[in-house]
């Protein structure tokens, strides 16, 4: 008597759904598997995007700051572009929240300062956080963790940095 009375307090309270919204993330990360080489690019070329033009001095920037990285050492001129080719079309069917989402799925931890460090470097070339740029950096941070401490020390150099 007992179960069949838990049984159906149970049954008047549905389980938990996810949304559609979870369940299009769910499967987006696994749509778009990333090697971690693909995350920390894929937010380089997000940070660069946010402003919804893509001049040719950020590609180049960028392709050169990866290209100075350990992590892209074994790629070739040739297979960096195809790579990030693969993520501006990406980029394309996807917002910048989902970008940060899917990357960080990829990225061991290990890697998540320094993919922020790089997204704040390239978001203050031009020596001015501008007001999308300052979202994605805030979103970015803390979807990894990133504590706020460090990121105003961040903050600080790269604003150093970019008087120069």
């Amino acid at each position: 008597e007992t179960n069949v009375k838990a049984k159906k307090e149970a049954s008047r309270f549905p389980p938990p759904t996810r949304s559609r919204g979870f369940q299009r993330l769910i499967s987006m990360e696994s749509q778009y598997n990333l090697t971690p080489a693909e995350a920390v690019a894929a937010i380089v070329l997000a940070v660069i995007s946010i402003d919804g033009e893509i001049v040719d001095t950020e590609i180049e920037g960028a392709g050169w700051l990866l290209g100075r990285m350990n992590l892209f050492k074994m790629y070739s001129t040739e297979a960096l572009s195809d790579m990030l080719m693969r993520l501006f079309s990406i980029m394309e069917e996807i917002s910048e929240t989902a970008i940060i989402d899917i990357a960080k799925e990829s990225l061991p931890p290990k890697l998540w300062l320094t993919a922020y460090v790089l997204a704040v470097d390239l978001a203050l070339a031009d020596g001015i956080l501008h007001p999308n740029e300052k979202v994605f950096i805030a979103n970015l941070q803390k979807s990894l963790n990133i504590p706020h401490d460090k990121a105003d020390e961040i903050m600080q150099v790269m604003l150093i940095k970019s008087r120069g």
